[in-house]
């Protein structure tokens, strides 16, 4: 049984381009805390780096399922759990 990886989802060059853009936020956040910004704007941007790392996270993960089809209902069930609602 092949092990599924990130190397063998077929959009693999779109999702790194979704992670670089967040990597982009994370540094605008940087930046943002560094010069002393407006807090709510700051927490506005974490949510929004936060909200796109769950969707790439979904979107690796939705892949992997249906690429692989090896994840029984239960452990979706314990991987969904773990990853977006804690």
């Amino acid at each position: 049984m092949k092990k599924q990886t990130v190397k063998s989802l077929e959009n693999k060059q779109q999702l790194l381009h979704h992670l670089s853009r967040i990597a982009g936020q994370v540094n605008g956040i940087m930046k943002m805390v560094e010069s002393d910004q407006d807090c709510v704007r700051v927490l506005n941007q974490i949510q929004a780096a936060r909200n796109s790392l769950s969707s790439v996270g979904k979107a690796v993960l939705i892949n992997g399922v249906c690429t692989c089809g090896q994840a029984r209902p239960v452990d979706l069930d314990k991987i969904l759990n773990k990853l977006f609602l804690q």
